[in-house]
């Protein structure tokens, strides 16, 4: 089986500040995500190390490992290419020598915050298939359609309404993604559990932690089983492209 490898520092998931330990808060001034030398130095020792880990497995030394991820969806809110550069530096020196990638949602000024020169970057989205690759291609030519996050649902909050999703929607862009080549992968495919207080929270009129269930309308449940299809609750936009074209693929 082949693999993308996703490292961080900053992970994001929906997890707790991203993975970062929550003990940096307490650091006067400090800028997380940014060149500032108490966060960028960790933050390249650790992209080092896992260079180092990857290297034997990746792609050019014969093993399964395609391509690793620069940061996470560093274009948004703020960039630093300095930052951003930094880490990819680290990787190599780490022995990593495959392919690296940036991954940021799909607005345009986003994208092209978040890129870095010579660095296949993927898009992420929820719908609109067609109009992310046309911003993706208007911020990196002349590289394949790729996105990192194609998100068949959303984080639940506490407290609020279970989301609602237009299965029609997610099938027409996943239609259209296998009928240009586009590579992409499901986000979640299956996301399992964020277990105690590990999930984030979204702060609007207040703090609204997220649910512990990373499922997102996967077409593999939180329990790692096919989900019944019609049952209450959530929809589940790619199970029905399956049963579609094979409709005892899930019984």
């Amino acid at each position: 089986m082949k693999a993308i490898v996703r490292p961080g520092p900053y992970v994001c998931a929906e997890w707790d500040l991203g993975g970062l330990p929550a003990w940096l808060l307490n650091e006067p001034g400090l800028q997380l995500r940014l060149a500032d030398p108490r966060f960028l130095e960790p933050a390249k020792a650790w992209m080092k190390k896992i260079g180092g880990l990857m290297a034997p497995l990746s792609v050019p030394n014969g093993g399964p490992l395609l391509m690793m991820q620069i940061e996470n969806e560093a274009g948004f809110p703020k960039s630093e290419k300095v930052y951003m550069e930094e880490l990819q530096k680290a990787l190599r020196a780490g022995g990593y020598s495959g392919t690296v990638f940036t991954c940021d949602p799909s607005a345009e000024k986003v994208l092209r915050a978040g890129s870095l020169p010579g660095v296949l970057q993927a898009a992420n989205f929820r719908d609109g298939a067609e109009l992310a690759f046309k911003r993706l291609e208007a911020v990196s030519s002349n590289q394949p359609n790729f996105t990192a996050e194609f998100r068949l649902g959303w984080f639940e909050l506490w407290g609020m309404p279970r989301q609602v999703v237009d299965t029609n929607r997610k099938l027409a862009d996943f239609e259209w993604m296998m009928r240009t080549g586009a590579s992409f992968n499901l986000y979640m495919f299956h996301g399992g559990t964020t277990r105690g207080l590990w999930t984030g929270s979204k702060v609007a009129s207040r703090i609204f932690p997220i649910t512990d269930c990373h499922d997102w309308l996967a077409p593999w449940d939180e329990s790692g089983r096919p989900p019944a299809l019609g049952s209450s609750g959530s929809q589940r936009p790619i199970a029905r492209i399956e049963t579609r074209k094979n409709p005892g693929a899930l019984k």
